[in-house]
């Protein structure tokens, strides 16, 4: 599934899952992370989303869309 941008910097990201702390990860693609105000990884805590197109689907999901 393709994952939208970063919501505060527009860069591209990619989604790992970590089983060893039940959490999806979100990191921004190559080295763009220090020229973005978001800390990394962003994180969806595995209670809440199941697997990795949950995840992917709750990132791809804003606010403003309708």
């Amino acid at each position: 599934m393709e994952l939208k941008p970063c919501p505060f910097c527009g860069s591209e990201v990619t989604l790992t899952y970590s089983s060893h702390d039940n959490m999806f990860h979100f990191y921004h693609k190559g080295d763009l992370a220090p020229q973005c105000g978001a800390k990394e990884p962003i994180d969806f805590d595995g209670y809440f989303v199941k697997s990795l197109k949950e995840a992917a689907e709750a990132w791809n999901r804003r606010a403003n869309d309708v």
